[in-house]
């Protein structure tokens, strides 16, 4: 019984970090639009800089995607140095 339950925190904890992927990147599509539009409507330029925002909005979500599931060797790093940290802290009590 207790193997299935580390297995399962284990499982969430593997996967946790992807989660808000989603949402990031829809916020930044729509942040990317609003500024467009923000901007639009100050040039009277409409629907220029909208579908700029809205590539530039989509490239930055993207971006996100792409550096949490291809994060960085030095970020690696990092993380393996903390969850090492981390361990021998909960060792230590």
């Amino acid at each position: 019984m207790k193997n299935d339950a580390e297995k399962k925190t284990g499982t969430v904890k593997s996967v946790a970090p992807y989660l808000n992927l989603g949402f990031e990147f829809a916020l930044a599509i729509l942040i990317g639009l609003a500024l467009g539009y923000f901007i639009d409507s100050r040039l009277s330029t409409r629907p220029v800089f909208l579908l700029i925002g809205l590539l530039l909005g989509a490239g930055a979500g993207f971006l996100t995607i792409y550096r949490a599931v291809y994060p960085q060797p030095s970020d690696r790093q990092k993380k393996i140095k903390r969850s090492n940290e981390s361990k021998k802290q909960s060792f230590d009590r």
